[in-house]
């Protein structure tokens, strides 16, 4: 095999429910520079400017859209493989019951996260992605998906108690003169044609209000890991792309470093291409079981146990070294 030059590329396309990216990847791959690497690390912490970035924007995208497509695509099997859990998805918005004395980063940490980590103990909750956003009153409010199914009444009471342990429920006593504050939103996805659209669009559309401090949105760790279906164009996936393009049926945005097919594009493949279709629907699905086979507490006490077994190694090379006294140019030779 010939070796590549800087400008050799091979093409890529990323299938999703109702989108198709086409671009060109480089067989080298420059390394990242100081300023792309403390970027990526920007993305999970929010903007200074109080909004969300771009980038940002499409990597909550990305996460929703993986995880809703490989439970979707389970869901729609014939004969469904055992998981440990069946998730649910459940669709909420928390919001504060008095005027916000807390800064936001204090709410996230105060209320939200001990929200979260009691849904989990209580509910089942696996895996999760909230959003932070303004309202007009100054208040932050959150927008909750989580993997449980949870009953309204119950959901509304528990965050009322999270926020009772910080006094909000005291003061808005004092004005309506009850202690139940209707403080909770659940949105019916039941008979919402595409969840995930109606999700990727209610929780990435800048509605530029009012800034935010500090972190913008979050989520469990493993799903951050999703990622969507990608393969080298191949005369399959070439061909379908072909005919997405010539079709009416579909929208075609072409620019220098890709083109982007909007459209019913599983739909499609599912009709016209059911070989190409079943390959991609196997890699959301083992996506999905990835995430329900083996509980998140399981894999971090593994990841904890792993990081003390290193610590405890990495302890015992220094007093090797400093019990001997090896120099540590010399450990190779040694």
């Amino acid at each position: 095999m010939a070796k590549a030059s800087y400008g050799d590329s091979y093409g890529i396309v990323r299938f999703k429910a109702k989108s198709a990216l086409i671009y060109g990847r480089s067989t080298y791959q420059p390394p990242r520079t100081e300023a792309q690497i403390k970027n990526e690390s920007n993305l999970s912490r929010g903007d200074k400017s109080g909004f969300m970035s771009h980038k940002t924007k499409l990597k909550v995208k990305r996460i929703l859209q993986c995880w809703i497509t490989g439970i979707t695509e389970f869901k729609n099997l014939k004969v469904r493989p055992w998981l440990v859990k069946m998730p649910y998805l459940t669709f909420v918005t928390l919001t504060l019951s008095a005027e916000q004395e807390h800064t936001d980063k204090e709410i996230r940490r105060k209320l939200v996260q001990p929200f979260i980590q009691k849904l989990i103990r209580h509910h089942k909750v696996w895996h999760y992605l909230f959003v932070c956003e303004k309202q007009e009153n100054g208040n932050i409010h959150i927008h909750l998906v989580v993997d449980s199914y949870i009953e309204h009444e119950q959901l509304r009471r528990e965050w009322n108690e999270t926020q009772a342990i910080h006094g909000y429920i005291d003061r808005f006593e004092q004005e309506y003169k009850h202690r139940n504050p209707n403080s909770t939103d659940i949105h019916s996805l039941k008979d919402v044609q595409s969840v995930e659209s109606y999700l990727v669009k209610y929780l990435t559309t800048d509605k530029k209000e009012i800034p935010i401090q500090g972190r913008l949105w979050g989520c469990s760790d493993s799903l951050r890991k999703l990622k969507p279906y990608e393969e080298i164009l191949c005369d399959v996936s070439d061909t379908a792309i072909r005919e997405m393009t010539n079709s009416n049926m579909f929208r075609t945005v072409i620019k220098e470093e890709f083109t982007l097919i909007l459209g019913n594009v599983f739909d499609y493949l599912n009709h016209r291409h059911p070989s190409l279709m079943k390959k991609i629907k196997d890699f959301y699905i083992t996506q999905a079981k990835s995430l329900y086979t083996i509980h998140p507490m399981i894999i971090e006490q593994n990841k904890l146990k792993m990081k003390a077994i290193k610590e405890t190694e990495e302890k015992k090379t220094e007093e090797h070294k400093i019990k001997f006294k090896i120099n540590p140019q010399l450990q190779l030779n040694y």
